[in-house]
C-alpha cells in the first residue's frame, strides 16, 4: 500500500483533494485551499453560443492541475498509454513504491463513485479526480479516495480500465497521469505570486476565445444575456441548460460558493506570508461573491420549467442581481491582489 503520510479529507474539489494527497505523500502539508489557490484555480468561462442554443459556466481552471506543477516548479514524469492494461501495470508498480495516484477516471463506470453522484447529474460529469492509494491483485480492484467520500472506494480492474478509455474526446482521460518530484528548495513565495499572477490575468486580461468569454469580461456578457434565456431556449432546452450550470457551478452538487471560499481561505492562509492584512480584506470580497453564488445555483437547482415567475428574468431577476454583485465583489478583490503580482 503506498505510505500516504496523511489522514484524507473529503471536500468540494476533485482535483485539489486528490492533489493535496499527493503533496502530502511527498512531506508537504497543502491542504484542498492551498493547492486550489497554487494552482490558480479560480477562474470565469461563459460559453455562450446563440445560434446553437447552448449555454454552460466554468468557474475553475481545466489546467488546475498542470499550472499547480509549473507554479511549483515540480518535476514531473508523465505517463500516458493507449493500452489500458499497461497503464494499469504501471500505477501498481508506482503503489508498490508507496506513490499515490491521482488519476481522472469517468464515474459512470465506476459503481462506488456513481453512487454518491445524484441521478440527474450524472450525465454532466464526464470526469472526475481521485487518489488511488492500493491494490487487491487477488480479488482485481484498487483502492482509492473519492473528494465526495470519507471512506475509500472500491474500483474494479475492469471498471477502471472502463473508466480510463470511454467516452468521447471531451470525456476520454486520454490515459495519462503524472508521478512528481518536488524539489527540497521550493521557494512558495515566489509560487504564491506566480498563481496569483496567472489568476489575476485570467480575470482581467483574457476576453474572447471563439465564443468562450472569460474572466471579468464573461462575467458581464453572462449578465446581460441570462436575462434572456426563456426567449431564446424552448422550455425543456431551458430546464436542460440550467441543470448543465448547476452542475458546472456546483461540481455536481460538491461545491459550495463557486470555489470562492476556496480561494478565499487561500488568500487567509498566504496573507501571514505576505504580511499583507489587505489579502484578507480581498478575501472577505470573495466570501460575499461565494454567499452570491450560493444564491445564484440554489435559483437554478429551484426553477421549474412549468413555472413562469418572472423575478427568474429581465434585467433585475434572481440570475442577473446575484450575477451583478458578484461581479461588483470580484471586482474589488481583484484590485487589491493586483498589488502582489
Amino acid at each position: 500500500m503506498a505510505n500516504l503520510n496523511h489522514r484524507h479529507v473529503p471536500g468540494g474539489s476533485c482535483a485539489c483533494v486528490a492533489w493535496s494527497g499527493v503533496f502530502k505523500n511527498k512531506g508537504i502539508a497543502f491542504n484542498e485551499s492551498m493547492i486550489f489557490g497554487l494552482g490558480s484555480g479560480l477562474y470565469f468561462g461563459f460559453c455562450g453560443v446563440v445560434r446553437q442554443k447552448y449555454f454552460d459556466i466554468c468557474l475553475t481552471s481545466s489546467s488546475i492541475v498542470e499550472d499547480l506543477l509549473l507554479n511549483t516548479n515540480t518535476d514531473i514524469v508523465i505517463s500516458q498509454f493507449s493500452d489500458g492494461q499497461r497503464c494499469l501495470e504501471i500505477i501498481k508498480e508506482l503503489l508498490k513504491d508507496g506513490t499515490p495516484v491521482a488519476v481522472q477516471l469517468n464515474p459512470f463506470h465506476c459503481e462506488g463513485l456513481l453512487r454518491v453522484t445524484p441521478k440527474d447529474l450524472q450525465q454532466y460529469l464526464p470526469r472526475h479526480w481521485v487518489l488511488i492509494v492500493n491494490y487487491d491483485e487477488e480479488n482485481e480492484f484498487l483502492i482509492a479516495y473519492d473528494n465526495r467520500q470519507f471512506n475509500p472506494v472500491v474500483i474494479t480492474f475492469e471498471e477502471f480500465l472502463k473508466a480510463r478509455s470511454t467516452g468521447n474526446s471531451e470525456q476520454n482521460p486520454h490515459n495519462f497521469f503524472y508521478d512528481v518530484v518536488i524539489p527540497d528548495n521550493v521557494n512558495f513565495q515566489t509560487s504564491h505570486q506566480i498563481a496569483l499572477r496567472k489568476t489575476f490575468l485570467n480575470f482581467t486580461q483574457v476576453k474572447n476565445l471563439q465564443s468562450f468569454y472569460v474572466g471579468v469580461y464573461g462575467m458581464e456578457k453572462l449578465w446581460r444575456q441570462i436575462s434572456q434565456w426563456d426567449k431564446i431556449l424552448k422550455p425543456e432546452q431551458l430546464t436542460d441548460t440550467l441543470m448543465r450550470v448547476y452542475q458546472s457551478t456546483t461540481g455536481a452538487g460538491g461545491i459550495k460558493g463557486g470555489y470562492r471560499s476556496l480561494f478565499a481561505e487561500y488568500l487567509t492562509n498566504i496573507s501571514i506570508d505576505f504580511n499583507a492584512s489587505d489579502l484578507v480584506i480581498a478575501a472577505n470580497y470573495f466570501k460575499e461573491s461565494a454567499n452570491h453564488w450560493n444564491l445564484f445555483t440554489k435559483a437554478l437547482k429551484s426553477f421549474d420549467k412549468n413555472d413562469s415567475k418572472m423575478e427568474y428574468w429581465g434585467t433585475h431577476s434572481i440570475f442577473s442581481s446575484h450575477l451583478k454583485n458578484i461581479l461588483e465583489f470580484e471586482k474589488e478583490a481583484f484590485s487589491i491582489i493586483e498589488n502582489y503580482i
